[in-house]
């Protein structure tokens, strides 16, 4: 199956994205999918970077991509030099054989620097595994199929689709006897489709909570009524997951269905969703678990942030609280007097990301705006990893999923809807 550059770098960095926590040392990964990591980790560095003009520190860099996007200190160099290449990075000063510092110059448009990624992709010449899962993760996307009509090689197959469930980039049920498989993106960047499938179906519990999830985005698992239901609907790759850590430690998954956005949205400008998505963590975190300085309005809270040199929550545990989003590089930490407040990095991404989240949040929602009150300055309480939804898959699995005659009744509708 053909694909266009674009395509194929997206989806490259989906794998990259859904291969957190894989055993990256195992034989097959490492001569196998050495390419599609490599743009993987590109695109996610490109798109962190994106608008941010010089990168005075690029150690410091270094740590957070590390730690934020899963790319291996030890590859780092290797991705600038790629970037490098493409001419998203100029003028890279070194110190010996480290990389010191370097201007941006990402492509303003997320098409054009998918298709660059994708070319460069090509040039590093995949094997024919890898071609393979970018293709089936692709196709996939729009929707499910038999396994034997994928027309993938019998001789990659296995290993294509072995991978691709490792990564969670490609999931399986059993219908009358076929195995059918579907990706977690056909959920992700169509879920009025899945909403529709689900309306029509005699599964009223899941129908409801998926619902409910629209009209309450960010809906937190751990306390919500239809929490085991969600979570089936996240492990099954049904559902958008987006997680944080508590701050008791342990990690709470958001559910997500994000309706009414622009298929641009949903695909190649997802760097920017995926920094809504945090956003919109963060806030219900903040009005959830942030103990006695709960947030009471999370849409004003992201108004006043949206305001022109705006610093909100001034106080002592703010570098704590806020280090998700300071760590995505949406905020800046601004210190005086003792305390510490936050400001938005006003890049256009970043506006961007924060409008989707206040829309995500609802109209419902937004209308508290007007009127702001102190209450803009409560804490949220975010100390931990922000996690991409197709990385909460694995966790919502160790969970008690929907029933599997549930699920297969669902691929097995979405079979029918391939056009929606």
């Amino acid at each position: 199956m053909t694909l266009d550059r674009a395509a194929a770098a997206l989806r490259a960095h989906d794998i990259h994205q859904g291969l957190h926590d894989v055993d990256r040392n195992s034989a097959l990964l490492a001569t196998e999918l050495e390419a599609t990591q490599l743009v993987g980790m590109a695109a996610a560095v490109a798109a962190w970077i994106k608008g941010h003009d010089v990168i005075d520190n690029a150690q410091a860099l270094r740590v957070v991509a590390a730690d934020q996007l899963d790319v291996s200190a030890f590859a780092f160099d290797d991705v600038i030099e790629l970037l490098e290449e493409l001419d998203f990075v100029r003028n890279v000063q070194r110190g010996g054989r480290k990389i010191v510092s370097f201007y941006e110059t990402v492509p303003e448009d997320y098409v054009r620097m998918y298709g660059q990624l994708g070319e460069a992709w090509e040039l590093q010449q995949p094997t024919e595994i890898e071609s393979g899962l970018v293709g089936v993760v692709d196709r996939l996307s729009n929707g499910p199929c038999a396994a034997d009509e994928l027309g993938i090689d019998p001789v990659a197959g296995e290993s294509v689709l072995r991978i691709g469930q490792e990564a969670e980039a490609i999931q399986a049920v059993n219908v009358s006897g076929r195995t059918i498989l579907y990706s977690p993106f056909f959920a992700y960047e169509k879920p009025e489709a899945i909403g529709d499938i689900l309306k029509t179906l005699d599964v009223e519990r899941v129908g409801a909570a998926f619902a409910g999830v629209r009209g309450f985005q960010g809906t937190p698992l751990s306390i919500s009524p239809n929490g085991e239901i969600l979570t089936g609907l996240v492990a099954g790759g049904l559902m958008a997951g987006p997680s944080l850590e508590r701050p008791d430690g342990s990690r709470e998954l958001f559910a997500v269905a994000p309706y009414g956005l622009g298929p641009d949205v949903l695909t190649y400008k997802r760097p920017v969703l995926e920094k809504a998505l945090a956003v919109l963590a963060a806030v219900r975190m903040g009005q959830h678990f942030g103990g006695i300085t709960n947030l009471q309005s999370p849409a004003a809270f992201l108004h006043a942030l949206l305001q022109p040199g705006r610093t909100v929550a001034w106080h002592s545990s703010t570098t704590r609280q806020y280090a998700v989003l300071q760590r995505l590089g949406v905020v800046r930490f601004v210190a005086a007097g003792g305390r510490s407040g936050i400001q938005l990095i006003d890049i256009e991404d970043n506006v961007a990301a924060m409008k989707l989240a206040i829309d995500l949040l609802g109209a419902g929602e937004a209308a508290a705006t007007k009127g702001t009150s102190s209450l803009l300055e409560q804490a949220l309480m975010t100390p931990g990893h922000y996690r991409p939804q197709i990385q909460g898959i694995r966790p919502a699995k160790r969970h008690a999923p929907i029933p599997a005659d549930e699920m297969a009744a669902i691929v097995d509708a979405a079979m029918g809807r391939r056009a929606v």
